[in-house]
């Protein structure tokens, strides 16, 4: 086993993606670390137990290949969804 830390953004979902190569790692996530359940959240700088064994190597190997990452400082939702009235989108 070893030791990451949770970085600006990520989730356990995130987590065990990047991990594990399957979102079926939150399951040992949450077992690992003592957590409550699979919506817990975790802070930035935490560190997570991180087992050796992985769910999907081909995902896993892709992500750390091509440095396909959900902790970017810079990602910003943006769309309709999130746009603030006579902010973002101007009523006439």
């Amino acid at each position: 086993m070893r030791r990451i830390e949770v970085q600006y953004k990520q989730t356990l979902l995130d987590i065990a993606l990047q991990e594990y190569g399957s979102i079926d790692g939150v399951y040992w996530l949450v077992e690992d670390n003592g957590l409550d359940s699979i919506i817990d959240n975790v802070a930035v700088g935490q560190l997570l137990i991180i087992r050796n064994d992985v769910v999907n190597m081909g995902m896993r190997n892709f992500l750390q290949t091509y440095k396909v990452s959900t902790a970017d400082e810079q990602t910003q939702a943006t769309g309709i969804g999130f746009w603030v009235l006579e902010q973002d989108f101007k009523i006439q």
